[in-house]
């Protein structure tokens, strides 16, 4: 006579922490293929940057593919010495290795300058 008294359980479909993730994460890739959002402003300017110079995109690209397979090694800075350094390339289109290392003060002191003297795109 028990056994008639229980009732069925109110939700048999119980989803787990795991299926619930699982299930909003679906949901929320579902709204996103529908709209496409726009693109983050703070990388619009660099992406800007990068379509309009592609000999520069490529150099700098080159450079750092160097630098991570161990054929390029940087050195200090050559203002002050820091070791955190960007490197400079004078003209891109002409060799993308030919290269200054400057600190991030400095390069942007040099770009600074050369924009001043109607050169330097950036």
């Amino acid at each position: 006579m028990d056994q008639q008294k229980e009732k069925p359980a109110a939700c048999a479909t119980t989803l787990t922490g795991f299926e619930v993730s699982s299930l909003a994460a679906s949901e929320s890739s579902n709204n996103s293929t529908r709209r496409r959002q726009s693109p983050d402003p703070k990388w619009r300017a660099q992406r800007n940057w990068n379509l309009a110079n592609p000999d520069a995109r490529r150099a700098h690209y080159a450079v750092a593919q160097a630098r991570k397979k161990g054929k390029l090694i940087v050195w200090p800075c050559e203002v002050c010495g820091d070791p955190r350094v960007d490197c400079h390339h004078p003209e891109p289109a002409a060799d993308a290795m030919l290269i200054i290392c400057l600190c991030r003060k400095h390069h942007r002191r040099l770009h600074a300058l050369l924009r001043r003297q109607g050169g330097a795109n950036g």
